[in-house]
């Protein structure tokens, strides 16, 4: 496999256990291992009103955004193709929502923040490097 394969493997996996951690997070509430002083306040962001849509929690839609990125990375095939650019502008979609909702609220979710990340970096892998949308 080549590295930039395992480059966008190791980012798919970053985004898809911070989603899992904070799913689990919104669904059983611990004390979160995040700072709470100054503008980092994980708790702030992850119990405001942004944090879900429709009441579905953000970072459950994150962690089944990447899967599905998973699933499009190992299949690559005609259903792939077509899914791969879709799920990148939903993909991005959510991080202007996620970086507009931590600006409104003035507050940083460093958990928040590494998955926008995530997905920022797999979205220019997925088009530019490895061309995941198109067929191999």
């Amino acid at each position: 496999m080549k590295l930039n394969m395992l480059i966008f493997l190791a980012f798919a996996f970053v985004a898809l256990i911070d989603s899992f951690y904070l799913s689990v997070e919104h669904f059983y509430p611990a004390v979160l291992a995040c700072p709470n002083t100054g503008i980092i306040d994980c708790a702030t962001v992850l119990t405001s009103g942004y944090s879900s849509v429709f009441g579905v929690p953000l970072a459950f839609l994150g962690l089944i955004w990447s899967a599905v990125l998973l699933f499009i990375f190992f299949r690559r095939d005609e259903l792939s193709s077509f899914l791969a650019p879709i799920w990148y502008m939903l993909g991005i979609l959510a991080v202007a929502y996620s970086f507009s909702a931590q600006y409104l609220i003035g507050k940083i979710c460093i958990y928040c923040t590494t998955l926008d990340a995530s997905i920022i970096i797999l979205v220019l892998l997925g088009l530019f490097v490895l061309k995941l949308h198109n067929k191999k």
